[in-house]
Formats: structure tokens, C-alpha cells, sequence
């Protein structure tokens, strides 16, 4: 439901939006359109956003979204021939996380320390991750099928170097 929901909350809502692009055009440097909406979350928050290297599956559209109501950026990966989709979901973390209360975590440790929440569920469209890194609480949902490693991976890859995203699927 809260997979549901946060992709609603994607395409519906009040603040700055790219269209999408095609996510192997360009590489995410100082000029790529989705770096307008980050930016702002950034400059709101003063914290860096990271983006994943890694995407589980031939990403062919990119788009982001900032919402200054929900204060979230959202990063979302698309590919138009297999409908797969990964949103990359980030908040100013706080005291507890936002982690949906009809869920059945499994708590995981991500290879550079951090505790992680693995949510995956017969009944949604989309496996999670949930964890907070450099002060920032990030949600990933990948849609099905990717397993925990997939999602961990993705995870661990998080940078912040402005590279293109890349497809190391196959």
C-alpha cells in the first residue's frame, strides 16, 4: 500500500517536476534536467542527495519530482518495453523512520553499515528498501521481480558524483 501510494504521490502533487528523458541521453552532470528538482531539495535541506549507479533492469526514462508539501524528492527509472520501475525516494530523516505500519520488515545491513528495512510482500507491486544515510531517509521500491540482493545492491551504490545512471543488468 505505502509502495502504492508513494507512486501516486509521484505523478500527483504539488511542487517542481521534469518531464522524463531518456535516462541513457545524458549523463547526470551540472545541466541534466532532473538535477532541478534535487537541487531544490537540496538547497531546502542542505544535504546532498544520492543517486544509484546500479539500476536492476535497462532504464529508459528518468524523471524527477520535488514536492516542498511532502518535502521529498522523488527519482524515478522507468523502462517503456518491460514497465519496470524503480522510484528512489528521499526525506530529511527523523527520529523514527517512515516505515508504513501494515508492513512485515526484515531489518538487513547494507555493506557500508547502515541499518536497512527490506519490505516485499505477495500483495504489492514493488519490493522496498528504507534506511538512513548521511542524514537523509531514502525509500527504493523496485518493481517486481528483483529479490533483496537486487535492492541491496542498488542501495550500495548510492554516490554522489553525478555519473549516468548505469544498466549492469546484463
Amino acid at each position: 500500500m505505502l509502495i502504492k501510494l508513494c507512486l501516486i504521490m509521484t505523478i500527483v502533487f504539488s511542487g517542481q517536476f521534469t518531464p522524463a528523458i531518456k535516462a541513457d541521453q545524458s549523463p547526470i552532470d551540472d545541466g541534466h534536467p532532473i538535477l532541478g528538482p534535487v537541487k531544490s531539495f537540496e538547497d531546502k535541506f542542505s544535504k546532498k542527495v544520492l543517486l544509484p549507479k546500479y539500476i536492476p533492469f535497462k532504464g529508459e526514462s528518468l524523471r524527477a519530482s520535488y514536492s516542498e508539501d511532502q518535502e521529498n524528492v522523488t527519482v524515478t527509472y522507468y523502462n517503456t518495453h518491460t514497465y519496470q520501475m524503480m522510484n528512489v525516494m528521499v526525506y530529511p530523516a527523523k527520529k523514527e523512520m517512515r516505515l508504513s505500519q501494515s508492513g512485515d520488515y526484515k531489518e538487513i545491513k547494507l555493506a557500508s553499515g547502515e541499518t536497512a528495512f527490506y519490505l516485499s510482500s505477495s500483495h504489492m507491486v514493488a519490493n522496498m528498501i528504507q534506511f538512513v544515510k548521511k542524514d537523509l531517509e531514502y525509500i527504493i521500491g523496485v518493481s517486481k521481480p528483483v529479490d533483496l540482493e537486487m535492492l541491496k545492491r542498488v542501495a550500495d551504490s548510492l554516490v554522489y558524483n553525478k555519473k549516468a545512471p548505469t544498466d549492469e543488468s546484463q
